[in-house]
């Protein structure tokens, strides 16, 4: 006699519920997803801004010991000059350098910023980069390290001419600048000691912001 095989039970059909509740779930991972890349994103947006107004405001201080320099080096060639040359080198020292690094910076980051946040790039992952500036900042760091070397000297240099010249010290010792996007007090003045330190305190900086952002 052929053998009977018992018929295999029927599939029972699968309930609404749960299915339901596996898109819900499924939905709900998706959205967390989404929702963790906007918060990134948003971040990554917080912290570039954050340092495009803390670049203004450094380049601003830049600035203003330019112009002092250039003042002062029209006095170089006649017969009483504020200070005399070789301290003006030592003070001065790397000054117009580290301007330009930091002008060129702010405006290569501040453009593309405002390029990302106009079109949307980046939200959706498409591999728009904002490192480019901060690769060309890293690429001129003997400037900073010979900034930083010269240190010393220009602080020696800036307290000689301090005693020896009054009309230096006069012009040195309250050096207003500018409202930068309301991030100084109007009227706000430094001496140019306190200006050539900001190079100083810049490095550890940089370096911060570039943790935050990695």
């Amino acid at each position: 006699d052929t053998p009977t095989v018992d018929p295999l039970p029927p599939v029972p059909p699968q309930r609404p519920h749960a299915m339901m509740q596996r898109t819900s779930t499924t939905s709900a991972m998706e959205d967390k997803s989404v929702s963790s890349e906007e918060n990134r994103v948003f971040m990554y947006k917080c912290i570039l801004n954050s340092i495009l107004d803390s670049e203004a405001v450094y380049l601003e201080g830049l600035s203003v010991m330019l112009q002092y320099m250039k003042a002062m080096k029209v006095t170089l060639t006649t017969p009483n000059p504020v200070i005399p040359k070789e301290d003006f080198d030592t003070i001065f020292y790397k000054i117009p350098e580290l301007h330009d690094l930091h002008f060129t910076f702010h405006e290569n980051l501040k453009r593309q910023v405002e390029h990302w946040v106009s079109t949307g790039a980046g939200d959706a992952g498409d591999g728009v980069t904002v490192g480019h500036p901060f690769k060309m900042l890293a690429s001129r760091t003997k400037t900073y390290a010979a900034f930083l070397k010269n240190y010393q000297r220009a602080l020696d240099a800036l307290h000689r001419c301090t005693v020896t010249s009054p009309q230096f010290a006069d012009l040195t010792k309250s050096i207003k600048l500018r409202t930068v996007k309301g991030m100084q007090r109007q009227g706000q003045s430094l001496s140019l000691e306190e200006l050539l330190h900001k190079p100083v305190a810049r490095v550890q900086k940089n370096c911060l912001c570039l943790q935050d952002l990695i």
